[in-house]
């Protein structure tokens, strides 16, 4: 066997897909790539509270969550960051003031109100509640701390606004392909997280490998040796990336037999 590697992957869009779940033959993949004795961590703009069951019983070491807000490896949290105290509801207001409903995403749990829920986001709730069992939490429970929000502007002709009003404490990443903006601490991305990880356990940046899909995936794939981006990724990302097949038809698989990793 050769040098071990460390591998960050991406959820959504990489190896799992929202009413699908984890692909068998990435999981498979990964699976092997453990064997193998590689060390394999999340890279996710999903809170720690908010990964899906048949992602969890994958073999990981670790991850990179929301962001880079919060990471954990080497069995210890290297990271939990997040806007404290007053500024929380600083926050929260300049959302409701621009009409957007939003989770936030903590590294305990998922977090809204249940007394602003405009037309459309009461799908989104009911998927939440699904997914992730007694994680969602209502609002009145947050304990003055946020890391990372996921918004649905009702407008999304305010993105500039919110985005602007939300500066001081947060980056705002506008998916143009879903309904949602995340909002991200600031100086935090999943780059930061994945160099953290790496310097932490003593890993060389050529031994590390990346693997999205999305916009937000740019920092991660920056920061990593080898960035594998799939087929569903936006142009300007594959442009800048060796490329993978597609998630639905094992690209993942695919590509870490052909890297030598799984």
């Amino acid at each position: 066997m050769g040098t071990k590697k460390a591998l960050f992957f991406d959820i959504d869009g990489t190896i799992y897909r929202e009413g699908y779940g984890v692909y068998e033959n990435a999981a498979a993949a990964i699976r092997r790539c453990a064997e193998n004795g590689h060390l394999l961590f999340l890279c996710t703009g999903r809170g720690s509270s908010s990964i899906p069951d048949s992602v969890l019983e994958l073999p990981f070491d670790g991850g990179v969550f929301g962001c880079g807000t919060y990471v954990h490896a080497g069995g210890r949290v290297l990271v939990d960051a997040g806007v404290m105290g007053s500024a929380c509801q600083e926050v929260i207001e300049i959302l409701y003031r621009n009409k957007c409903p939003f989770f936030v995403n903590n590294s305990d749990y998922i977090y809204y109100d249940p007394s602003y829920v405009p037309s459309g986001f009461d799908d989104h709730i009911r998927r939440m509640y699904y997914a992730y069992h007694g994680r969602l939490r209502p609002l009145s429970e947050l304990d003055g701390r946020i890391s990372k929000l996921t918004a649905y502007p009702e407008d999304r002709s305010l993105i500039p606004r919110i985005a602007r009003e939300l500066s001081p404490w947060f980056d705002c990443i506008e998916h143009m392909e879903y309904a949602y903006i995340e909002l991200v601490l600031k100086g935090y991305t999943k780059g930061t997280g994945v160099i953290l990880t790496l310097d932490t356990l003593g890993i060389p940046r050529e031994d590390s490998y990346g693997f999205g899909d999305s916009a937000n995936d740019l920092p991660m794939l920056e920061a990593v040796g080898h960035g594998i981006v799939m087929d569903e990724a936006p142009e300007h990302v594959k442009a800048r990336f060796r490329r993978a097949g597609s998630i639905h038809a094992d690209g993942l698989a695919q590509v870490l037999g052909e890297l030598g990793l799984g």
